[in-house]
C-alpha cells in the first residue's frame, strides 16, 4: 500500500499573491480599480443600450409618422441617441449623490472632486465629454490609472476628480 498524501489546498489569498507578483504594478493598487472600472463601464453601457432601444421603439414610430425617415436612419439615429443617452446618464448619476452610475455603485466605486465632495454639474459635464478621448489610442487614457500615484485617468485629472473604492472613503 502507498502511501499517498493529499495536497494541501493553497491559502485563499495564494492566488491573488501570485497575480500581484506576476503582474506587477497593475495590482499594486488596492483591489484592482481598473478592473472595478471596467466592469462598471461594460454595465453601464447595456443599460442604457437597453433604455435608449426602448425609448427608440417608443418614439421613433410617431418621430417616422410625421418625418417620413428613410430606412437606413433607425440605425444612425439610435446610434447617436444611445451616445446621448449614456452621456446624460453619466453626467446626472456623477453630480448627484448617488457620486456615480449604477455600474460604479454595484462595484463600489464612488465619484468625487478630487478635494472630496459631489461634482459639480459642470465637472460632471466635462468628465463626461473628456472620456471618449481616454478611449484614444487604445485606452491610454484609462490606462494611465494603472501608473499613476491616485489611479486617476485622463479625464479625471482634466476634470479634476478621483474615482474611489466605497470603502477607501470611510
Amino acid at each position: 500500500m502507498s502511501d499517498v498524501t493529499p495536497k494541501k489546498q493553497p491559502e485563499s489569498g495564494a492566488y491573488h499573491s501570485f497575480l500581484k507578483g506576476m503582474l506587477g504594478s497593475l495590482f499594486k493598487f488596492k483591489e484592482h480599480l481598473i478592473i472595478h472600472r471596467l466592469i462598471a463601464f461594460a454595465f453601464d453601457v447595456a443599460l442604457c443600450v437597453q433604455l435608449s432601444a426602448i425609448l427608440f421603439i417608443i418614439i421613433f414610430p410617431h418621430l417616422n409618422k410625421y418625418f417620413g425617415f428613410p430606412e437606413n436612419f433607425f440605425f444612425e439615429f439610435h446610434l447617436v441617441f444611445v451616445l446621448y443617452i449614456l452621456w446624460a446618464y453619466y453626467v446626472l448619476t456623477e453630480s448627484t449623490k448617488l457620486h456615480g452610475s449604477l455600474g460604479k455603485r454595484i462595484v463600489g466605486l464612488r465619484v468625487l472632486k478630487a478635494k472630496g465632495g459631489t461634482l459639480s454639474l459642470l465637472q460632471s459635464t466635462i468628465r463626461s465629454l473628456l472620456a471618449p478621448f481616454s478611449l484614444l489610442a487604445g485606452g491610454l487614457g484609462f490606462f494611465m490609472a494603472a501608473f499613476n500615484k491616485y489611479h486617476l485617468a485622463w479625464h479625471d485629472v482634466r476634470s479634476h476628480s478621483i474615482v474611489l473604492l466605497s470603502d477607501t472613503l470611510s
